[in-house]
């Protein structure tokens, strides 16, 4: 078998890049008396063995720019799903903030070609339940759940701060059914009685917040917008000078005490 001619068929074969190979003689030379083939030639083919190392390390390479690209390409998708979520998150946010604001800062002024209604800013519904899940808050000195954007703080702590304040579960105003102060503050109760003096501070509470709406284009709340709620307060103002009506507490040593009751108020634009 001619081994050398073998070599060179597979030489001419081969990728352009391994064609131009340097050639070896052969170790052993055949005689042309030997013609049985059992004296065979030998090349050495060292370009062969770096070939394939080239192959090899191409072929590694092309894995490893593959999964790369794969990896780079499953990586964007996850965070451009991210993004869009963290975007949509954040307009939906802004648009229940806008349709709901939560702060005074974040309160327009009252719309001006608009007819108002009252209810703008949604109401408290009709239990303490329902008035805590529409997110209302509970104001002591007017006694009412609030929507945020009608509740104002400031002045209920002012007002809070002037004096003692004590809530009781009968207008006998027994010290042992005193109810504690983080109760009431909370609103969990329906109806209590406190001493006369409350009445005042709640009538010229309700006065201050009034004049506070008008001065600073607030929108406001339908408990302190009713005009029976007026009318009772200039009555309780009143009473000792010009009284209207014999109530029969009158007499008793501190006068009549305060009851008061829950109210669930709207919020809006008057």
């Amino acid at each position: 078998m001619n081994f050398r001619w073998i070599y060179e068929k597979a030489t001419q074969r081969a990728s352009p890049m391994f064609r131009n190979v340097e050639k070896y003689d052969p170790i052993l030379e055949k005689s042309p008396d030997d013609n049985d083939g059992s004296n065979l030639s030998y090349t050495s083919q060292p370009e062969n063995k770096h070939a394939n190392i080239l192959l090899w390390l191409c072929f590694l390479l092309a894995l490893i720019t593959t999964t790369i690209v794969s990896f780079s390409s499953a990586r964007i998708n996850s965070m451009s799903f991210v993004v869009w979520k963290t975007i949509h998150e954040e307009l939906a946010t802004h648009q229940q903030t806008a349709n709901h604001p939560s702060s005074l800062e974040q309160i327009q002024s009252k719309p001006e070609s608009v007819a108002t209604t009252g209810d703008e800013f949604g109401h408290c519904g009709s239990s303490i339940e329902e008035a805590r899940a529409l997110g209302c808050k509970f104001d002591p000195m007017t006694w009412a759940w609030m929507r945020p954007e009608c509740y104002r703080e400031d002045l209920i702590n002012s007002f809070l701060n002037r004096t003692e304040w004590r809530f009781y579960l009968n207008e006998d105003l027994n010290p042992k059914e005193e109810i504690p102060r983080e109760e009431w503050l909370r609103g969990d109760h329906l109806a209590l009685w406190t001493p006369r003096k409350y009445k005042f501070f709640h009538c010229t509470y309700l006065w201050r917040k009034l004049h506070l709406a008008y001065k600073e284009h607030l929108p406001m709340d339908s408990s302190t917008m009713s005009m029976a709620h007026t009318d009772h307060c200039e009555k309780s103002v009143t009473h000792d000078i010009l009284p209207t009506e014999k109530y029969y507490c009158d007499d008793w040593p501190d006068a009549c005490p305060t009851g008061v009751h829950t109210a669930w108020a709207k919020c809006g634009w008057y």
